[in-house]
């Protein structure tokens, strides 16, 4: 049966329960919650995935660049719950420059049957790859997607491969 077809089902059930003077406090009434990304998402709230927070917790010191692109791009899905994120991660920004935002962004993306891998970079004059923060603010911009093969796509590859991040 349809989501639909369910929901009106369930008006029944709560119609059936009030006529019957039946009644629960709203907070005992769980409706529409489940997992989405790394979010528990509910009717009322937003809240992190207990699992993947884990990984967070976790995840080891970061002590090169690269570890700290990757931490910092994990864990800023959860800025908004961490009281004072971004005085905590201050100091892993000092390896990580800040963006021009008048050259051309790249956004690589790939995914496996485990997981999805991601990294927003650009170009710089020296050839070299300057990470950045990546996050939802993507949706405001208009960018065009092109695929890549995993072999010609390596970094996100890697990442959408890596067991433990």
């Amino acid at each position: 049966s349809s989501f639909q077809e369910h929901m009106e089902h369930f008006c029944r059930v709560l119609t059936k329960l009030r006529d019957a003077r039946l009644f629960s406090k709203t907070l005992q009434l769980q409706i529409c919650s489940g997992p989405y990304l790394a979010f528990i998402v509910s009717a009322r709230r937003l809240q992190p995935n207990p699992e993947k927070v884990k990984l967070v917790l976790h995840y080891p010191v970061p002590d090169n660049i690269k570890a700290s692109h990757q931490f910092l791009g994990m864990s800023y899905y959860y800025c908004r719950f961490i009281q004072g994120y971004f005085q905590i991660v201050e100091p892993l920004h000092k390896f990580t420059p800040y963006p021009s935002f008048e050259a051309q962004f790249i956004v690589s993306t790939d995914a496996s049957g485990v997981a999805i891998g991601a990294t927003l970079s650009q170009v710089q004059e020296d050839h070299r790859k300057q990470d950045s923060l990546m996050g939802p603010f993507l949706q405001q911009f208009d960018y065009t997607v092109r695929y890549k093969p995993g072999q010609a796509n390596c970094v996100a590859d890697a990442l959408s491969r890596a067991p433990s991040v």
